[in-house]
């Protein structure tokens, strides 16, 4: 009977543990999460591993988000390098070599066009309501809920949570993942 008491008791105490673990590294994203909000702009590079049913589109980009709009501009490979996505209010276009073409109105995807993979990305850490937070390997990470279909796993690494990588789902299925470089926030001068 002490066993089966002390076995509970220990058992207890270690899922408590881990719930208050759990809560302390909600309560550090979220205030990752509001300093995002606060920034003026969010730039970073990543190299992209895109799906589009069968097919795995990889390409590297740049990326500057403001309230606006956000600015993707191929890094890679060299045949599509220079060429830019501009997501914002006003709808999604293409622009290479001085011409630009409208895609349509933003967020109007419907599945995961490889262009909106990187503003969707941004749009989770800014926007993403946490659904869960759990520690893998060195990493935290967190997966949000952009929308009814999408959701975005962020895995940021360190005390200061640098974003590392990120998983994007579309109705459950993974419609790309992103390893982020050069996460950098800037705030509006005083």
């Amino acid at each position: 009977m002490k066993r089966w008491l002390g076995l509970s008791l220990t058992m207890l105490l270690l899922f408590l543990t881990g719930c208050s673990a759990g809560a302390r590294d909600e309560e550090s994203f979220l205030r990752w999460q509001t300093a995002l909000r606060e920034a003026e702009t969010i730039s970073f590079s990543a190299d992209v591993d895109a799906r589009a049913g069968e097919e795995i589109f990889s390409y590297g980009a740049d990326c500057l988000c403001r309230a606006e709009e956000t600015v993707v501009t191929l890094t890679g490979p060299d045949t599509v390098a220079g060429t830019v996505f501009r997501s914002g209010d006003g709808g999604t276009t293409l622009e290479y070599d001085g011409a630009i073409l409208y895609l349509g109105p933003s967020g109007d995807a419907g599945g995961a066009e490889p262009c909106r993979l990187l503003p969707l990305l941004a749009e989770a850490a800014v926007r993403g309501r946490v659904l869960h937070t759990s520690r893998e390997g060195g990493f935290l990470a967190v997966t949000l809920e952009v929308s009814e279909d999408w959701t975005v796993t962020l895995r940021l690494e360190g005390e200061e949570l640098e974003l590392r990588e990120a998983e994007l789902s579309y109705e459950g299925r993974t419609a790309g993942t992103a390893a982020i470089r050069g996460w950098e926030t800037k705030k509006e001068a005083a």
